[in-house]
């Protein structure tokens, strides 16, 4: 993963240095998420859910492995929200490099989300 995720630090930091604040956003996202019960957790992968990093998560947490679309950020994001749509009638997108996301945050999203969902 050095070099290809947090490009945006490596002025400040290594490839390496960057993939590291990467995986340590990621696990700090996923014991939180996975912490709650509050629903299903999807991890959306790339380039493949085969990479140990992925297969570690996957055994620590109880979530699914699935891996991500082609395109740019926003398709790909796009993609996910939309099978999770399909699949559960609302859907949750967490970014990993969010440090200040709390219990009460994703609580309060997945209430609006269902609130709207049943006015549909």
């Amino acid at each position: 993963m050095a070099g290809s995720v947090k490009a945006c630090l490596m002025p400040q930091l290594t490839a390496v240095q960057a993939a590291e604040v990467h995986q340590q956003l990621t696990w700090r996202t996923l014991r939180l998420v996975s912490s709650t019960n509050l629903c299903s957790v999807q991890l959306w992968c790339t380039p493949s859910t085969g990479h140990p990093f992925f297969t570690k998560a996957a055994e620590a947490y109880s979530l699914a492995l699935l891996t991500q679309s082609s395109g740019d950020l926003g398709q790909r994001m796009n993609a996910a929200l939309s099978i999770g749509i399909n699949q559960f009638g609302y859907a949750l997108l967490i970014g990993c490099d969010c440090p200040s996301l709390t219990r009460n945050d994703l609580a309060s999203a997945l209430v609006a989300l269902i609130g709207a969902h049943s006015r549909y």
